[in-house]
């Protein structure tokens, strides 16, 4: 089973975008490990973006139309996808509690489920995870097919 690695770039909150790449580039037919960055379903850095009603609104329902296209249109016993993401935990008004800064997967039985949260969030320079996120803590190896995955996002390792 292949492993591939998607570096791709694109612009904060583009869920338009992503959606695309991922439907140009995945079918039924597709095969192997697909594995994508820290935070490719919102892009990154996201800062106070994540906070906010209308973002967090448009994401999930982002990840609703994502899950069911997926589940409709790859083989999950064939094809495998590990991507960054953001997992939330909202209250009855839409309104986070609880932020995530994840590995989601699908395929082997997941429909685009969090499996792994970041654990070490950095909080210098530029960044300030910990204003925004909830950390993990947990390690993660994921066995999909004959590979086995250490899971880790950025300053995890």
């Amino acid at each position: 089973m292949n492993i591939t690695l998607h570096q791709t770039h694109h612009i904060i909150a583009d869920f338009e975008g992503i959606f695309d790449y991922i439907k140009t580039n995945f079918n039924r037919e597709t095969q192997g490990i697909h594995v994508f960055p820290e935070l490719f379903l919102t892009g990154y850095p996201l800062q106070d973006l994540c906070l906010q009603k209308p973002f967090v609104a448009k994401y999930t329902h982002f990840l609703s139309e994502l899950k069911n296209w997926l589940k409709k249109n790859i083989n999950q016993d064939s094809c495998f996808l590990i991507l960054g993401g953001i997992d939330y935990q909202l209250t009855d008004k839409g309104i986070p509690t609880v932020i995530k800064n994840v590995i989601f997967q699908f395929g082997d039985g997941l429909n685009l489920e969090p499996i792994y949260t970041k654990r070490l969030l950095p909080n210098y320079d530029i960044f300030d995870e910990k204003k925004y996120f909830t950390k993990g803590n947990e390690v993660k190896v994921l066995k999909l097919k004959d590979k086995l995955i250490g899971l880790l996002i950025c300053e995890d390792m």
